[in-house]
């Protein structure tokens, strides 16, 4: 869901502030650019999870 134009801009990104501009300049949430920098190794898997959003499917068909 990232650009390839992006990408390599990925491992620049420290801190939340970051993954919020960088998320907001490319017009996605900041959760798939932490679920981004997670899957590739580049953060912890428990660090910026705040930036995640859960979601609730029950009841839905």
């Amino acid at each position: 869901m990232i650009p390839p134009e992006y990408e390599g801009e990925l491992g620049k990104l420290k801190d939340e502030t970051e993954v919020i501009d960088f998320a907001e300049r490319i017009g996605i949430h900041s959760a798939i650019v932490v679920g981004r920098l997670q899957h590739d190794h580049l953060i912890d898997p428990s660090w910026m999870n705040s930036l995640k959003v859960s979601l609730d499917f029950q009841g839905i068909e």
